[in-house]
């Protein structure tokens, strides 16, 4: 490829030419492009909510769809941002359960010494 302005010849990927400056017309390579993806933002139906909510009652099943949902690409950002505050209370919930449950047992434990 060569220069337009100066005439001189530079590589076929370069954006400016190496000895004036002057910017080439070459297309930017596919690694520095990044294309946009545009993300479903349409509203959910009360159907769709209904199974959402099943679906995270059966157990084993709702934290594989809630993550799948939750991370998945293809997703709805309304069903991703339900999957992912389900997934943050389900965490919580377990956090506080361990604790209770353990502060539990450390009572019956200390009442049946005596």
């Amino acid at each position: 490829m060569y220069c337009s302005k100066c005439g001189k010849n530079i590589p076929d990927n370069s954006q400016n030419c190496n000895y004036c400056g002057a910017p080439t017309n070459a297309p930017q390579s596919a690694s520095n492009q990044s294309p946009y993806i545009q993300e479903d933002t349409s509203p959910l139906s009360v159907g769709n909510f209904l199974v959402m909510m099943l679906i995270a009652a059966i157990p084993i099943l709702n934290i594989i769809m809630l993550c799948v949902w939750a991370f998945g690409s293809g997703s709805n950002i309304n069903r991703k941002n339900y999957a992912r505050a389900q997934l943050i209370i389900m965490l919580i919930a377990m956090a506080v359960s361990i604790v209770l449950w353990s502060s539990l047992i450390g009572l019956l434990i200390s009442i049946s010494n005596y």
